[in-house]
């Protein structure tokens, strides 16, 4: 699969940047949901951001980064080693798995990159 992740950043202000990535390489769905995570991670950084809360409706990826699943192929090992190593530099990092429909507006801005139908406050990187 080819497409795109989308990321959807929260202050405590509750001020809101959206990220729409088009991702050029194949992949999984799992695989984009932890690249989705991590772009997400190196944009908080980038921010400023010291501690975070994740919210992510990847079941997998949730319990696998807080520790209660186990990442079985080389490339979710490879995903979940580097997410980890980058919340050790964290003050707080909390993960939890929300519902599907929850994150539909993360999930529309990565269907946006595939059809090229960003809106105006959408960037594409």
């Amino acid at each position: 699969m080819r497409g795109g992740v989308g990321v959807i950043l929260q202050s405590l202000k509750r001020d809101r940047l959206k990220y729409a990535i088009c991702l050029q390489f194949q992949m999984t769905n799992n695989e984009a949901k932890y690249e989705a995570l991590f772009q997400g991670l190196e944009l908080a950084k980038s921010l400023g951001a010291e501690s975070i809360l994740v919210q992510g409706d990847s079941q997998l990826i949730i319990e696998q980064v807080n520790g209660t699943y186990e990442a079985k192929e080389e490339r979710m090992k490879r995903y979940l080693s580097k997410v980890k190593q980058f919340i050790k530099g964290l003050t707080t990092g909390k993960f939890h798995q929300i519902p599907r429909e929850e994150n539909m507006e993360a999930d529309n801005l990565a269907k946006a990159t595939s059809t090229d139908e960003l809106m105006d406050d959408q960037i594409k990187v």
